[in-house]
């Protein structure tokens, strides 16, 4: 009698056989990654699909096509603030937002489907090793081609998604050594070792590579004060936008982001705040006795 499919193998073989399909379910994965979701793992399971996908590609439009749907859905999903900074543009409809995030991804997606169109070339149907090695480094030309041509949109660079929660660094204390593309590109190298790891079942392997990343992603902050340096806070409210221009909403917003700028440490700093939190201190017509009091260029008195 014969056994029954897991379930696992049934979703591996409903995607090998519509690899167009997983191109599409990667690109979203892989931006799940990013705030406000920051679910990292998910940008490696995507990574390794994607180079499971230029892989197997039958030929080199394939490996191009695999690509661009997976920066659609990716470019789609990730740049949806764009949608919703439409909703509140009082000169423009809310519509244009949804229309202009899927074109603007049409676009986008040309440099990952370069990047796997070069990876096809340098690699073929060469292992995952060879493979994700060829995708890492083309991801890198491309992420920085991105960025820089037509004025450049380098918004969300893969490696935003490592940084870590908001209490610690995580791989972004990298950054000194690799800049924003190196760390994208090492991104993939290591959704290329995991998948290679398990692919060999060599689960300690596999394992010890998730502990450092773990620990590399967690591990808290470390670093030593220079001479001639300036503390910083730097004050996030998250402000919703329905409440950015209510102004029976202004006092609490600034009690909000004055809470959050209390001293914790002796010693100076600079105190970085979000124009959105204090919109009457901007407009025109507030009592100048309080621009005297609280700004720069007043009295203080």
């Amino acid at each position: 009698m014969p056994q029954a499919e897991t379930v696992p193998a049934r979703i591996f073989a409903l995607f090998a056989a519509r690899p167009r399909l997983l191109a599409l379910v990667c690109g979203l994965l892989a931006a799940c990654a990013f705030p406000p979701l920051m679910l990292w793992p998910l940008a490696l399971l995507a990574m390794a699909g994607l180079i499971w996908l230029v892989q197997t590609s039958s030929g080199w439009r394939e490996a191009l096509l695999r690509g661009w749907l997976f920066g659609v859905a990716h470019f789609t999903l990730t740049n949806n603030w764009i949608a919703t900074a439409f909703t509140y543009q009082a000169e423009m409809p809310a519509v244009l937002g949804w229309l202009a995030v899927p074109l603007l991804s049409l676009y986008l997606a040309i440099y990952p489907a370069l990047a796997a169109l070069v990876a096809w070339l340098m690699a073929g149907r060469r292992g995952a090793g060879q493979a994700g090695l060829a995708l890492a480094g083309s991801w890198i030309v491309t992420e920085w081609l991105r960025g820089w041509v037509f004025t450049g949109f380098a918004w969300a660079p893969l490696g935003l998604g490592f940084l870590g929660p908001w209490s610690t660094p995580g791989l972004a204390r990298l950054l000194p050594w690799l800049g924003s593309f190196g760390l994208s590109g090492l991104v993939v190298l290591i959704a290329a070792g995991l998948m290679v790891l398990v692919q060999r079942r060599q689960w300690i392997g596999a394992g010890a590579l998730s502990v450092v990343l773990a620990a590399g992603m967690y591990a808290p902050a470390i670093q030593p004060e220079q001479d001639g340096s300036l503390r910083f806070t730097l004050v996030q409210p998250d402000i919703r936008q329905e409440e950015i221009n209510d102004p029976l909403k202004f006092e609490e917003q600034f009690a909000r982001i004055a809470q959050l700028s209390m001293r914790k440490e002796a010693g100076w700093r600079m105190v970085l705040w979000p124009e959105s939190g204090v919109p009457d201190y901007l407009r025109d017509g507030y009592p100048q006795r309080y621009y005297s009091r609280m700004t720069a260029g007043g009295s203080g008195k």
